[in-house]
């Protein structure tokens, strides 16, 4: 019984450090694919600025701010951020604000959380979700916060 006990410790161990091995690959695969869909919407935004200003004051339902502000605060924080977190720069922060960016979208367009807006109000979730996990578990060792920590901060954690 012991032998099987410690086989599986071993089959165990082996498989976490296949896992440790792949998460920042993970991880930077994530960025990626999370930071073309922020930063091509926002590079929208700013290839036709006549609608999404139009967008913002008749569509959009920004609370507390003016709709102009909200459109300048939402492009450059999708184009902005975006970035960061495809190089994995800033460590959370470019992650945690995208969160709250998309927290705004979502209920900023009313008809998200309606019936009809069921399917794409999915997409937001996906997303919100991908943000929290990067902004939980860090960028991994694939990224410019590793290089430029490592040369500065004598203990680094990703």
């Amino acid at each position: 019984m012991k032998k099987i006990f410690q086989l599986l410790c071993q089959v165990s161990n082996l498989l976490t450090n296949i896992m440790n091995f792949f998460a920042p690959f993970f991880a930077l695969g994530l960025r990626i694919w999370i930071a073309s869909i922020y930063f091509w919407s926002g590079w929208l935004k700013i290839n036709s600025w006549g609608s999404t200003l139009t967008l913002f004051a008749y569509e959009y339902k920004v609370p507390v701010i003016s709709p102009q502000f909200a459109a300048y605060l939402g492009t450059g924080s999708e184009l902005i951020f975006s970035l960061l977190l495809l190089l994995g720069l800033g460590a959370r922060l470019p992650a945690i604000a995208l969160f709250c960016t998309n927290v705004v979208m979502v209920i900023s367009y009313p008809i998200l959380l309606t019936p009809e807006g069921a399917c794409m109000v999915q997409e937001h979730y996906l997303w919100g979700l991908t943000f929290a996990t990067l902004a939980f578990y860090g960028h991994g060792w694939i990224s410019l916060d590793h290089l430029v920590q490592k040369k500065i901060c004598k203990e680094y954690r990703y």
